[in-house]
Parts: structure tokens; C-alpha cells; sequence
């Protein structure tokens, strides 16, 4: 399946080792245009980019990597099946590019046990920029999934993605993604849910539950 947004990991990670982004604070103005969501209606570093989950932000960011660096660094990191396809600033959203919920856990635990072929600056940068608030899961804007954890003993790093396909041929994706570490161990995780129905927060609540069953969060209502 088409990682969507989550794609933004690997992409940041990418835009931080080749040097086409120099930092979480690598800033570009917004040109205008409406865009969803709201957050994305100003200009935006790289950190808030990721957060807010801005595309054109990061459609930049794939034009400054470049075509010959893109290829090379996904397929350093075995992502999916490594397909970009024509257009350099669309094929994590439309395609080509796919990978299974399995290959995003081993992404995510790649980058929870720092073995993947970047710099450990670089994925302390990612990581901080994808660390989770007690009590909500990002989608752009905090979500409330009724889970809570103590950010001294835990910490969960994640991000979200959806792709809706509005001519019903593919079904609707959600994902939600991530690692944490509780007790000196670490995990990853990889939530996907897909219907050809109207679909919202489902990933986030999956994973909600997922990781309160493995107990390493707890009900907060």
C-alpha cells in the first residue's frame, strides 16, 4: 500500500543525511495556495512540516534530494519497493511507491534501535520531532484516543498518513506508525487500516488499543 504521510520519516531523514534540509528549523514560506490542513497555511520548518503534515513542504524538500539521491537512499534502506516513478513529488502519495505494514515495523524498529544507515544525529532529530504527547496521538492536530502513558518511563514517536482515492478504484488508506521505549526495551509498531468507505481516525484508535493490550499504555477513560 502507498505509505502516504508516513512516508515524512524516511523523507526527513533522507532530506537531514544528504543535506538537502540543514536542520529541524530549515524554514520555507508558504506560497499562498489553500491547502489542507489549516497548519499547513503558513510558512513551515522541517520540524513543524512533519508535524503538521505539510505536502508541499516536503514535495520541496523531494525536489532539492533529487532523483539520483532518492533512489539511492531508499534503496539503502530496503523502503517498500523503492519505486519513484515520473513525478519526483507525488510517489509516496499516488504511487508508485507501496510497502507493507510489515516493512514500515521494520523501518521503525531500524530507527528505534539506531541501525539504520544514517547518522544518529539525524534520527535523535527525527525522533524528537515525532515524539508523542501523553494522551493524544498526532494526525496533523492532536487526537484524542483515550490512552495515556508517563512521559518520564515512556516515549512514543509516531506519525500518522492517509490517502483517500475519490474514484472508489483503491481502497482508502490510514496509517499509523511509530516505536517506543518503556522499561529499557524498545518496540515498533505499524497500524493500517483500509475500507472503500469514509475512513478518519481508525489507524490511531487501532494502534490505541494494540498497545494497551501489549500493556504499554493505559486507558485514560
Amino acid at each position: 500500500m502507498w505509505p502516504a504521510s508516513t512516508f515524512k520519516v524516511p523523507h526527513t531523514l533522507i532530506a537531514l543525511e544528504t543535506g538537502a534540509r540543514s536542520g529541524p528549523d530549515d524554514r520555507e514560506p508558504w506560497d499562498g495556495h489553500d491547502v489542507h490542513p489549516a497548519a499547513c497555511r503558513a510558512d513551515q520548518t522541517l520540524g513543524s512540516a512533519l508535524q503538521n503534515s505539510c505536502v508541499w513542504y516536503y514535495q520541496r524538500t523531494a525536489t532539492k534530494i533529487g532523483r539520483a539521491r532518492m533512489t539511492e537512499a531508499l534503496a539503502k534502506l530496503h523502503y517498500g519497493d523503492e519505486k519513484i516513478g515520473d513525478d519526483l513529488t507525488m510517489f509516496w502519495l499516488e504511487g508508485p511507491l507501496t510497502i507493507s505494514a510489515d516493512e514500515q515495523a521494520d523501518l521503525m524498529e531500524g530507527l528505534a534501535r539506531r541501525t539504520l544507515p544514517i547518522a544518529m544525529r539525524h534520527m535523535d532529530a527525527v525522533d524528537a520531532m515525532m515524539l508523542q504527547v501523553p494522551g493524544s496521538f498526532r494526525r496533523s492536530s492532536p487526537v484524542d484516543v483515550g490512552v495515556t502513558w508517563d512521559p518520564d518511563a515512556t516515549k512514543i514517536y509516531a506519525k500518522s498518513g492517509s490517502a483517500d482515492d475519490d474514484s472508489h478504484a483503491r481502497p482508502n488508506v490510514r496509517w499509523f506508525v511509530g516505536h517506543l521505549t518503556a522499561g529499557g526495551h524498545a518496540y515498533a509498531f505499524a497500524s493500517l487500516v483500509l475500507d472503500r468507505g469514509e475512513l478518519s481516525t481508525e489507524a490511531l484508535t487501532q494502534a490505541a488499543a494494540g498497545l494497551v493490550d501489549a500493556g504499554l499504555v493505559r486507558r485514560s477513560r
